[in-house]
Order: C-alpha cells, then structure tokens, then sequence
C-alpha cells in the first residue's frame, strides 16, 4: 500500500494521501521498536567494551570478551 501511494503522489503533484487505522499503527510501531532496539543493542555493546578496555587497561582481552562467542 505504501509504494502504490509513493507511486500516485509522484505521479499526481499535490495529492495527499496517506495510511490509518490499527493493523497501520502496529506495523509503524513494531518497526520503530525494532529500529530502536537495534541502535540500543549496538550503543550497549561499545559501551560494555569502553567499561572493559578502560577498567584491563588493554584492548585485547576486553574486545575478545565482548566480540568472539563462548
């Protein structure tokens, strides 16, 4: 549905179109919260490997820590 309302504003200037109702609210959401909990994971990950390189005072050992499994 989104693409065929991309497709009509490119093809009629002007035209304002757009998406409601619950299932359209879900999606929107489920995809922010995944966005988000992405970009959370990937912070929280530097973050702990700040925490260790700056308390081993080394980079080897924290960033196996944090990057290689087991």
């Amino acid at each position: 549905m989104r693409f065929l309302i991309e497709q009509t504003q490119k093809e009629v200037p002007g035209v304002n179109v757009g998406l409601t109702g619950g299932p359209v609210l879900d999606h929107d959401e489920m995809e922010q919260s995944q966005n988000d909990s992405t970009l959370a994971s990937v912070v929280t990950l530097i973050a702990c490997a700040l925490i260790f390189i700056y308390g081993y005072q080394e980079t080897g050992a924290s960033v196996e820590s944090n990057v290689l499994p087991g």
